[in-house]
């Protein structure tokens, strides 16, 4: 999945280890996985990530261009998955599992 930048004057707004919007983005390549699937809970169900494993941060600051999410888990009301995130220089950012 190829995540669209922000407006420059949008990124210069409070600095974050991990920008919460990259983080919110990456995560709909699960509801995407859903809705392949044909899940009718997607129109009445609001979908929120409520625990993660571990989120290992390894370029704090940096805005995220890509993510790779390997699902290991896809229920109609639950998915575990891997999420790789990168910059536009495909370094990798950030690691939740």
């Amino acid at each position: 999945m190829t995540l669209v930048p922000a407006a420059p004057e949008a990124a210069a707004a409070p600095v974050f280890g991990l920008h919460p919007t990259d983080l919110d983005a990456a995560l709909h390549g699960l509801f995407a996985a859903l809705a392949g699937r044909g899940e009718a809970l997607l129109e009445d169900v609001a979908l929120v990530p409520v625990r993660f494993g571990r989120l290992r941060l390894f370029m704090a600051g940096q805005r995220v261009a890509r993510a790779d999410l390997v699902i290991h888990q896809l229920k109609p009301r639950s998915a575990q998955a891997d999420v790789q995130l990168f910059d536009a220089a495909d370094r990798l950012v950030a690691q939740l599992d």
